[in-house]
């Protein structure tokens, strides 16, 4: 019934609106109004600008707050809302807050902001599996390592941190000792650390006891080889080692020991109580000797083991031999040499001394000898050095020595090819070439992988040598004394002259009134000669001439030189220091300076001198200069044999511009031995060159009697500072060990060892050799050489120039920096100038430890 009502209610106002109300006028009610509210806030806190605030439910709306926080939406209906702010970087005090509008608006709806944490990443690694490290993180934080694994983590570390870690921990060293590593937004990883600890040594120690206590042997073998005796109580001890194996043994002649050997194990810590009684020995004891055989069988150690250890040394014979030792089986090695090969000895001992088998020596690299004899038949005397030079080239590089003037000799250490061998008797004993000592025609050889025996020289005395006049080349005046240097005349590259004599006095006609004379020694070189005049008095002007002596046969004097006042030098620069030696000094001691460039010696003479002995030495000009200084123990007025002196090639260079202190420390040994390397662009051969300096002692034979890569033993010409060239058989390393036996005219001997210090290569040598006539200031027979740097040259180097052809030599030494230099620069060449066509040359780079790579070598 309500239904119809309504039909017929919403059909008659339809109607009603047709007809417009019969014509006549109306008048309709306006529309309602619809009322809107708003809903308002703030946000505070770390943020209030620029906050989005989204508004959900009803209707959607979005804003941002302005500079005070604020925000606002408007017209809006009732009905619920959600307001929600967000911001990157910040978080509210709530996510979001429901809002119901109902009839009015709605204000404070607020948010509190609060700035998000920055992210933290960690950083992590491990150290070897080795725990309790400790790791140190720049900035001072430090970490522990806490697992079998080593492991450790520093945490908390802000993005793009630079973090360097360094461990530590008491006994270890680390590698590498520490690590940066830069946080880029994710945890970081630290390389691993490999920790090595620190070599720790430990002792062996026992006692002694029973019949005997006191001055008992203990030796120790094994990782180390020590020897020790007893103390008053019994007690020996043996410090400084290292963890390994090791055997004691306790010995004195009348007497056993229980146990007979002791071995021992340190793996950490000290051993004590390894302890021996001693008895009255009773039990027969034998000795077995032993030899070893091959090319070098002298000093070396013999190790015994078996029923008995002990160790021993070969002699020059290469025999050896254990006493005391009861009946049983033997072993007998020998320690090794770099170059060699060893067998192994044994014995069985029953009831008598028993000889072991031979210990047999080969060398690794395959080498022959050449023996003979040498006979001579005139009246001379003196040692005897046998030369071995590669056929045709004149060029010494095996040598020997034999004591007297006649008897047998032995040369080692050549390859298979074609030789000549000669002999020089060294008549007046300075080890250099002179044209009065008898020599052997040189014989021809061919080596053929088989030793040569029957290789027989024959010294011969030469024609009768007429001394020729030298001349002085300068004069220095000096306190109480004259310096001279002159020329030293040679025939066919030996000294004529046995000795010098110096005259001097006040006429210049003659030069021996009022004076007197000095006989000096020959000087083993043809490149001049130098001495000095004691005793002269101050304030004279004296003149000087001098003669070369044959044996008593004298030459014309050379022409007068002078006028010399004789004083201490004066004005100038002054070089002031001391010169220390070893030793008691038994003559003068001569302090100089020399300068290459003009000849000029400047120096002190000091009667009896005591090191460390002050010196002065004034008047010099501005250059650079020699520093020498010689103790004349024999005081014969120049260096050589038994003097202490760095005139054998190790005086230093110094750089005068003013008044400057320089101090020298002379060498009191026997002799000095160097060891370089030379590498040669030419053939692509590396060599060896060993030299050797005479000291207080003068060397008459050098023997490589080890080392790798060489023919050993070798016996090379490495004497009177000569390079003993030796090639070698493998690109040599730094560090390998070379020994040499040394023997000195006094007939002692001794083992030094050197290592190699550097080796240079192909990049190393100097290329682009070239020469000019047309440069500036070059001719045709006096050219420019040039060059070019090596590629890859040493940190410090010089170069130097080495020139030959029919009658010149030329030798130049040059800095780094300089790749040209004119013939003849330094005055040194023997001939004024160059024919085209037939002279070599070559660049030489040299380290500062000496070892050498030399150019392809080019022709003028």
């Amino acid at each position: 019934m309500k239904s119809i009502r309504l039909i017929l209610a919403v059909v008659f106002s339809l109607f009603l609106a047709a007809c417009g109300g019969g014509g006549g006028s109306s008048s309709a009610n306006p529309p309602t109004a619809i009322t809107s509210y708003s809903i308002s806030g703030t946000v505070s806190g770390a943020t209030v600008s620029g906050v989005t605030v989204n508004l959900t439910g009803t209707s959607t709306a979005s804003t941002t707050t302005d500079a005070s926080g604020n925000y606002s939406f408007t017209a809006l209906a009732n009905g619920s809302y959600t307001v929600t702010p967000s911001q990157t970087g910040f978080t509210f005090n709530q996510l979001s807050a429901a809002v119901t509008v109902s009839g009015a608006n709605v204000t404070g709806t607020n948010f509190t902001a609060t700035a998000n944490a920055a992210p933290t990443y960690s950083l992590s690694g491990t150290v070897d599996a080795l725990t309790g490290v400790t790791l140190t993180l720049s900035g001072g934080a430090t970490a522990t390592t806490n697992s079998t694994a080593g492991s450790y983590t520093f945490s908390g570390l802000a993005d793009a941190t630079s973090c360097t870690v360094t461990p530590s921990l008491a006994g270890y060293t680390f590698s590498p000792a520490s690590a940066t590593v830069l946080i880029a937004s994710a945890d970081g990883t630290v390389p691993n650390f490999v920790a090595t600890a620190n070599p720790v040594t430990y002792s062996i120690s026992g006692t002694v006891s029973g019949a005997v206590t006191q001055g008992v042997a203990v030796t120790l073998t094994g990782a180390s080889t020590l020897n020790t005796i007893t103390a008053a109580d019994g007690s020996y001890s043996f410090s400084g080692l290292s963890n390994g194996s090791y055997s004691v043994v306790a010995s004195s002649a009348g007497y056993t020991f229980s146990p007979n050997a002791t071995a021992v194990t340190l793996t950490g810590a000290d051993v004590a109580g390894t302890n021996f009684t001693s008895s009255v020995s009773v039990v027969p004891t034998y000795i077995v000797s032993g030899a070893v055989t091959g090319p070098w069988v002298e000093g070396l150690t013999i190790n015994m083991s078996g029923d008995a250890m002990g160790t021993r040394t070969t002699n020059a014979s290469g025999n050896y031999s254990f006493s005391n030792l009861p009946a049983g089986s033997y072993t007998f090695t020998a320690g090794t040499l770099a170059g060699y090969s060893y067998t192994t000895g044994s014995a069985t001992v029953t009831t008598a001394d028993t000889a072991a088998s031979d210990i047999v020596a080969t060398s690794s690299i395959a080498s022959y000898s050449i023996t003979g004899m040498v006979s001579y038949a005139g009246a001379k005397t003196g040692g005897v050095t046998v030369n071995v030079a590669v056929a045709g080239t004149g060029f010494t590089q095996w040598s020997t020595h034999i004591p007297v003037g006649t008897g047998a000799y032995i040369v080692r250490g050549l390859p298979v090819g074609n030789y000549d061998v000669t002999a020089e008797l060294d008549a007046i004993s300075n080890g250099s070439a002179n044209a009065s000592n008898p020599v052997a025609a040189s014989v021809p050889v061919t080596i053929a992988a088989a030793n040569l025996t029957g290789v027989n020289l024959s010294l011969a005395d030469p024609a009768t040598v007429t001394p020729t006049t030298p001349s002085f080349q300068r004069i220095s005046p000096g306190d109480s004394s004259a310096f001279v240097v002159f020329t030293t005349p040679a025939a066919s590259g030996r000294e004529i002259a046995t000795a010098y004599k110096i005259y001097w006095g006040t006429d210049a006609a003659t030069a021996t009134v009022g004076g007197g004379s000095q006989t000096i020694p020959a000087q083993g070189s043809n490149d001049g000669g130098i001495a000095y005049i004691p005793g002269l008095t101050n304030g004279s002007v004296l003149y000087f001439k001098i003669s070369a002596l044959v044996d008593a046969v004298e030459s014309a004097p050379s022409a007068v030189s002078g006028a010399k006042t004789i004083n201490p030098t004066s004005g100038g620069i002054t070089v002031t220091g001391t010169v220390t030696y070893g030793g008691t000094a038994t003559g003068p001691l001569l302090v100089g300076l020399f300068n290459t460039a003009t000849a000029s010696v400047y120096y002190s003479l000091i009667p009896t001198p005591s090191s460390p002995q002050a010196f002065s030495v004034a008047g010099l000009p501005a250059g650079t200069y020699g520093h020498f200084a010689v103790v004349d123990n024999n005081g014969n007025g120049v260096p050589d044999g038994g003097d202490i002196t760095n005139t054998n090639g190790s005086a230093a260079q110094i750089a005068v511009t003013a008044d400057v202190t320089s101090n020298i420390t002379l060498s009191a040994a026997d002799s000095t031995q160097t060891v370089t390397t030379d590498y040669d662009a030419q053939w692509l051969q590396y060599s060896l060159k060993p030299v050797s300096v005479d000291g207080v002692k003068h060397v008459v034979k050098i023997t490589m009697v080890y080392g790798p890569n060489v023919a050993v033993p070798f016996d090379t010409a490495a004497r009177n500072g000569s390079d003993g060239w030796v090639n070698l058989a493998a690109t040599p390393v730094v560090g390998d060990s070379y020994g040499f036996m040394v023997y000195y005219a006094d007939g002692s001997s001794q083992l030094v060892t050197k290592s190699v210090t550097g080796v240079l290569g192909a990049n190393s040598a100097a290329t682009g050799l070239a020469t000019s006539a047309v440069a500036p200031g070059a001719t045709a027979t006096a050219p420019q050489f040039s060059w070019t740097a090596p590629a890859t040259p040493p940190v410090a180097y010089t170069y130097s120039l080495w020139l030959s052809g029919p009658g010149v030599t030329w030798y130049m030494d040059m800095p780094s920096s300089q790749l040209s230099v004119l013939y003849n620069a330094n005055g040194a060449a023997t001939a004024a100038g160059l024919s085209t066509g037939v002279n070599a040359w070559e660049i030489h780079v040299k380290d500062s430890f000496g070892n050498t790579a030399r150019s392809v070598t080019s022709s003028y």
